[in-house]
């Protein structure tokens, strides 16, 4: 034994063990039981929301500088393609935000192309939809992630949604769907094959009820089931919402998390027997 410390609080030792030169293992004994700690978690449990930034790539100016620069881990979506998207990639990846590639997608009633990436048709080939893709991520350097920006017949559809999930778990990426259709088939699929995925809560901006009442709401998600995850977009009125928003999370004890660690703290979860 090289040492062994007792912790100020007496309930954590500390023990080096090894040769003489070396340090081969680390010991760290904990006061009281798993059980116990485990029920100490469950009295007190970590209450957390995750939020998807969406539309970043049209401009690059100094509202993408101000929401980079928010204190909170964010997930920046990036619509592929266009004039400023790679140097928005590279900027949120300086700052420790995570990056989606926001996909544009076939909708019900509209559908346009944005930038030099076609949408996601649901009358396109297999092969069609994978070159598309893989152009698109070449536009957005360092995305752990697709989410579909509209989508609501390309989400809907088994075939489309095979091949871009397909897609995601060959990369090993998830798939966020902004559920812009509650007949979305991504969760559905996602399991089948076994790909990482996450569902958007509620869209915070720019559809139904005040902003701010939308934010109060998302953190009643969170309080109620543990974790919530909404969608936002990069607009002057929302960053100003959203500073408000991040002063009421700290009052209530809701901590920011990223999409990615939302889905690593559901398998966890899932792991060890359900949750949220």
């Amino acid at each position: 034994m090289r040492s062994c410390n007792e912790g100020k609080d007496g309930t954590i030792i500390t023990m080096e063990i090894g040769t003489k030169r070396t340090i081969t293992h680390r010991c760290v004994i904990k006061k009281g039981s798993e059980r116990a700690r485990r029920a100490a978690a469950e009295r007190n449990p970590v209450r957390v929301v995750a939020l998807c930034v969406d539309d970043f790539g049209f401009f690059n100016n100094q509202l993408v500088r101000d929401f980079l620069d928010l204190d909170i881990p964010l997930t920046i979506s990036v619509i592929p393609g266009l004039k400023h998207s790679t140097k928005i990639c590279l900027a949120a990846a300086e700052e420790g935000k995570d990056i989606l590639c926001h996909l544009p997608m076939e909708a019900e009633k509209e559908a346009w192309d944005s930038g030099e990436i076609p949408l996601i048709r649901t009358g396109m080939k297999a092969a069609e939809i994978e070159k598309a893709v893989a152009k698109a991520l070449e536009t957005t350097p360092g995305a752990v992630g697709i989410n579909n920006h509209m989508g609501s017949k390309a989400t809907a559809d088994r075939a489309v949604m095979k091949t871009v999930l397909g897609l995601c778990r060959e990369r090993g990426i998830f798939f966020f769907d902004s559920m812009t259709t509650s007949h979305s088939v991504v969760r559905d699929v996602a399991k089948e094959m076994g790909t990482s995925t996450a569902s958007n809560d509620l869209f915070v901006d720019g559809g139904d009820g005040e902003t701010r009442e939308n934010m109060k709401k998302l953190l009643s998600i969170a309080a109620r089931k543990g974790s919530a995850i909404g969608s936002i977009h990069v607009r002057p009125q929302t960053l100003e919402d959203l500073r408000w928003m991040i002063d009421e999370a700290r009052k209530e004890g809701v901590e920011f998390i990223t999409i990615t660690q939302m889905i690593k703290r559901h398998n966890l979860a899932m792991a060890e027997g359900g949750g949220h």
